[in-house]
């Protein structure tokens, strides 16, 4: 398979859909964002001798730019890959990757895969992974698929599944899933960051798949992907798959598969710019339209290719070869053509007979779109890239789109910027992404503990009474209706039920249905209360003026004050009781009493005294003269 770059001027003239980097891996390759785009890099050589080369061509002008020797000593295998990495040139061949400079066109290093990561001897398709700066690398036949890390060349595998003769790999468009073809186990899918497995289609389950012309591959060879959900795998006939049903845990729906050994076994598969799809078989060749019917009048049905390639250049000119066959329908070894996709028609012929007889241009992505200018480098065409600033390592779907650039909820504002995701289809949202309802669930104007913006209706402040309307405080104590255990504590309650609020009630405790007047006052509130009241008189008189009062102010009738005066005239308002009357006629008569007696007695003191001298001198005489 082959990776193929493509300029920006010709993706916009043929209105191409993207791929990425990642897509597609083989012999043969575009150059991107270089003045001549029209370069295509095939590995050439003498098969299975040495030494190994790569070839520039020029499909603009069908001349050869550059011969590169990769390797005196290595033994050229028809197996293998290139793929075009911005200015560097990957190749496959055998046990080792060579990195070739295409500013340059130099050898830079050699990478030698360790045996044990190269059971096969053997190294086929290839891919480049932009997030992790790593060479994805298929060996033919055997486990596991291999991870080079490019900045130390260390090489480590990536995958190990029960996969049976693995064949071929494509990474899919905008994803981390790689894609590798089994000769009769179907299609594995695999995570490139953890290597678990994915999805196993595309093969009879419980054994291997033996036959042609259903769903299931025999023979696998190749893989393209037409865009980032279409698959074509190539056999001994072609499916064609839709793989999106597998972002949902679902396995790949078939679209269309050709005929039981319809066009014979192909090693390659070449989809055009509008959507054709060249195999080049080995019996005989075919072209199909993308719905999988087949178009006659090439003139390329009657060629056959004994492991032929196929590779779609930029400006619209496709090169064959034809591997190693020779014979009457054969193009010869060492020979090129090159072929106008819009009708197939001849435009060049390049003959390295003399040099090679074998040259590889295995495979091309289906709708050759690889992306040139990609500055996040996500894999995704700047071009068609809706969201251009991915974070480096992010998946992206086939929009150029990490999950934290997509706008799931669709309102209008990307994951990434998105503080209220889950927004209700239809709801207005603020610039953060958030609606009225995702910060203030009440919907009076506070926002929620945690919101994180205002929403269109640009709540402030901190709801304290989450499900209630804060706006709500009859009593204004600060603590809205909602979650008031008292609603009339406040200042703006009414704790007497009088209808004047605590804060101007003048008379807070009013006995309950007393007629009040403004300041929250009752006659008898007015009047000190009954209790209060030291002197009836003072009391019956202040009821009677102020009743009078509160009916000039028609707060109560005149039949009601004259009820109100009545009852305080027969009330024992300011009245002493009678154990206080008692009391005090006591202390009277205790006082008289003293009194009495202090007079008696000063009295009888008096007397006594007089009394005294008077008897006693009258005694003594008395006594004395009786003597």
């Amino acid at each position: 398979m082959d990776k193929i770059l493509l300029s920006t001027a010709y993706m916009k003239r043929h209105n191409l859909l993207i791929n990425a980097v990642l897509a597609f891996l083989g012999f043969f390759v575009m150059l991107p964002n270089v003045a001549n785009a029209d370069l295509i890099a095939a590995k050439a050589g003498n098969l299975n001798a040495a030494p190994t080369n790569l070839v520039i061509i020029d499909t603009a002008t069908a001349a050869v730019v550059e011969h590169i020797e990769l390797s005196t000593t290595a033994l050229t295998n028809y197996r293998g890959s290139q793929l075009w990495v911005n200015d560097t040139i990957y190749v496959s061949n055998k046990c080792d990757i060579y990195e070739v400079d295409a500013t340059t066109y130099s050898l830079t290093r050699t990478i030698v895969v360790p045996d044990g990561l190269c059971i096969s001897r053997i190294l086929d398709d290839l891919a480049f992974d932009a997030s992790t700066n790593r060479l994805l690398v298929s060996p033919i036949n055997s486990a596991p698929l291999v991870a080079i890390d490019l900045a130390t060349g260390v090489a480590s595998a990536l995958a190990s599944p029960l996969w049976i003769n693995p064949r071929a790999m494509a990474v899919r468009p905008g994803t981390r899933q790689a894609f590798v073809l089994t000769w009769r186990d179907g299609i594995w899918v695999v995570d490139i960051d953890t290597g678990l497995t994915i999805e196993h289609f595309g093969h009879v389950v419980g054994g291997e798949t033996s036959t042609n012309g259903t769903d299931q591959i025999h023979g696998g060879s190749d893989l393209e992907f037409a865009d980032a959900n279409t698959l074509i795998a190539q056999g001994y006939g072609v499916v064609q798959y839709d793989v999106s049903p597998i972002d949902s845990g679902l396995p790949p729906q078939t679209l269309w598969f050709s005929a039981d050994g319809d066009g014979g076994w192909g090693y390659d598969t070449m989809v055009t710019s509008d959507g054709k799809i060249f195999q080049p078989g080995w019996i005989s060749s075919r072209v199909r339209n993308s719905d999988g019917t087949i178009l006659t009048g090439t003139g390329l049905e009657s060629v056959n290719y004994y492991y032929g390639s196929a590779a779609l250049a930029p400006d619209g000119v496709f090169a064959v070869s034809s591997g190693d066959l020779t014979g009457l329908q054969s193009i010869g070894r060492g020979v090129i053509r090159l072929y106008n996709e819009a009708d197939f028609t001849l435009q060049g012929t390049i003959d390295l007979s003399a040099s090679y007889d074998f040259i590889s241009l295995r495979g091309t992505p289906s709708n050759p779109a690889v992306a040139v200018a990609d500055a996040d480098g996500d894999g995704i065409a700047d071009e068609a890239d809706l969201c251009p600033d991915t974070a480096a390592g992010d998946a992206v779907d086939a929009s150029g789109c990490s999950a934290a650039q997509l706008d799931t909820d669709s309102d209008g504002v990307i994951n990434d910027a998105d503080t209220c995701p889950g927004t209700v289809a239809g709801d207005a949202v603020d610039t953060n992404g958030c609606s009225d309802p995702q910060v203030d669930a009440d919907g009076d104007g506070f926002c929620d503990v945690g919101g994180s913006s205002g929403g269109p209706s640009n709540c402030t402040g901190v709801d304290i009474c989450i499900g209630f309307d804060d706006n709500d405080d009859v009593d204004g104590d600060g603590i809205p209706n909602g979650c008031d255990d008292d609603d009339n504590d406040g200042p703006l309650g009414d704790t007497d039920a009088d209808g004047v609020n605590n804060q101007t009630d003048q008379c807070v405790g009013t006995t309950d249905g007393a007629a009040i007047d403004a300041d929250g006052c009752s006659i008898d509130d007015i009047c000190g209360g009954c209790d209060a009241s030291n002197h009836h008189g003072l009391y019956v008189n202040c009821i009677a003026h102020t009743s009078k009062q509160f009916e000039k102010a028609d707060l109560i009738s005149r039949i009601e004050r004259q009820q109100i005066k009545r009852a305080a005239a027969k009330s024992d308002c300011g009245k002493k009781s009678k154990k206080s009357k008692k009391s005090g006629k006591s202390k009277k008569s205790g006082k008289s009493e003293k009194s009495e007696k202090s007079e008696k007695s000063g009295k009888s003191g008096k007397s006594g005294k007089s009394g005294k001298s008077g008897k006693s001198g009258k005694s003594g005489k008395s006594k004395k003269s009786k003597k």
